[in-house]
């Protein structure tokens, strides 16, 4: 959804070129790498679930290295992610071995879950569960490149600024994807957290999470499932708005959304 809202890379003409013309679009070296990184620790959760052990770091760079390789980079290219996602897996490695114990759910597809809101289908895919004694569910989603302090951090960029929304965005769609699911609706999704794999904090790598208890966040959640139902509305009556009135800002991607939600567009 958010391809569609994010006015600043297309908004709706551009979720209409992806998303249901599917024009070719060339795989960027920055996605294949993400994508090898999210397979080597999607692999690492597998495998210490069925062997009952923390996979070797050289097991874990091996699946990444193979991931990468299918990307089919030019050399230099896969040379310098290479030694990147080396670098970072070792040091994630260090620091996060112990909670790679095989209990975490990975990678959580529902695209058979029938998850429906209003009359708004939706899917989606969760990188990683965690589940407490209550049977609280954390989510977590796996972020490669620059990571951030907060949602309200000093000094963000106007990109940060729409990365975050949109991140947010995400957060608040995984916690609705749960809990109207047909299999996983028992559980309460109670925080969401952003991992920024190759930011270190203090001796940790670098997250940011979200509480779904705060009053606020309540707020804006009810706001996030009016915006799903507009969405989809436009998109299965092929309505897709031109959206050159909107500033090319985290303001105009804001109005764009009232506007959606009231109808206005």
């Amino acid at each position: 959804m958010n391809n569609f809202l994010d006015i600043t890379k297309g908004g709706p003409l551009l979720f209409l070129e992806q998303n249901l013309l599917r024009f070719p679009q060339a795989k960027t070296s920055s996605s294949v790498y993400g994508s090898a990184i999210h397979k080597a620790l999607e692999d690492a959760h597998v495998l210490a679930r069925k062997d009952k052990k923390v996979p070797s770091l050289k097991t874990i760079t091996e699946i990444f290295e193979k991931e990468l390789k299918k990307g089919r980079l030019m050399d230099f290219e896969e040379k310098k992610l290479r030694e990147r996602g080396e670098n970072i897996l070792s040091r994630y490695y260090e620091l996060k071995k112990d909670e790679i114990r095989g209990e975490d759910t990975v990678e959580l597809n529902f695209s058979k879950q029938s998850v429906m809101v209003d009359g708004a289908l939706l899917t989606g895919k969760i990188d990683q569960i965690i589940e407490d004694e209550n049977k609280n569910w954390t989510v977590i989603d796996l972020k490669t490149g620059k990571g951030v302090d907060g949602w309200d951090a000093p000094k963000l960029s106007a990109y940060e600024e729409i990365k975050l929304h949109n991140y947010r965005h995400q957060l608040m769609m995984y916690k609705i994807l749960v809990e109207n699911s047909r299999d996983y609706n028992t559980h309460t999704v109670t925080k969401g957290v952003l991992e920024f794999v190759e930011e270190e904090q203090d001796n940790k790598i670098q997250e940011i999470s979200l509480s779904f208890d705060d009053k606020d966040t309540k707020h804006e959640l009810e706001k996030m499932k009016k915006l799903i139902v507009a969405v989809y509305k436009k998109i299965v009556s092929l309505d897709f708005p031109d959206t050159s009135k909107y500033k090319q800002t985290i303001d105009g991607i804001k109005e764009f959304e009232e506007d959606l939600i009231s109808g206005t567009i």
